[in-house]
């Protein structure tokens, strides 16, 4: 019975796989509706947007639901070219480009900041040792806790929730020293 639960949602037709409810799915613009997997793929070509309402973020449309399947099958053959154009242009695996940081207390040595901005490339997961670039300095630094908050592969249920991929904006909390404001890079090497 549960498998035939898990299957009542079909299969992805870029990859195959069963569409589970716990990875979540994104749906294309002719209703076809493609795996957590292979939306984490497509997102460093189609990014996730956001917007901000008097400190609140507010989601935009998922840019996923834009394209039809022909396009997802094309971005999807090329989403390794993507992510190789990024590395080189950023130099590192990951990077999140700061938007907004808000701290939210302060110590003698160190604060605790909320950033919230966008994961341009590669994945970024609680515990995760980073580096904080601000103004040409690098700091290393602990990802405390980690949300994704605007449309990522899956829905807020899902097992992509608590991590930020390539084209998703995703929130953070970190430790540290001197002041984090937008512009500045958080990157894993």
């Amino acid at each position: 019975m549960a498998l035939q639960e898990r299957n009542e949602l079909g299969y992805c037709p870029l990859c195959g796989r069963a569409l589970l409810g716990e990875e979540g799915a994104a749906r294309l613009r002719d209703g076809k509706q493609i795996c957590g997997l292979c939306a984490v793929k497509l997102r460093p070509a189609f990014p996730a947007a956001f917007s901000s309402d008097f400190g609140k973020l507010i989601d935009s449309p998922d840019p996923l639901s834009a394209i039809g399947l022909e396009q997802a099958e094309q971005a999807a053959g090329n989403a390794a070219s993507v992510s190789e154009e990024l590395r080189q242009k950023y130099g590192f695996s990951a990077v999140f480009i700061i938007e907004k940081a808000e701290k939210e207390k302060g110590g003698l040595l160190k604060a605790v900041w909320r950033v919230t901005g966008r994961a341009v490339l590669g994945a970024f997961c609680p515990r995760d040792k980073v580096l904080l670039v601000s103004g040409g300095a690098k700091t290393t630094l602990e990802l405390d806790d980690v949300e994704t908050v605007a449309p990522a592969a899956a829905s807020r249920g899902s097992l992509f929730w608590k991590r930020a991929y390539g084209g998703t904006i995703a929130s953070f909390t970190v430790t540290a020293r001197g002041s984090i404001g937008p512009g500045d890079m958080i990157v894993k090497e």
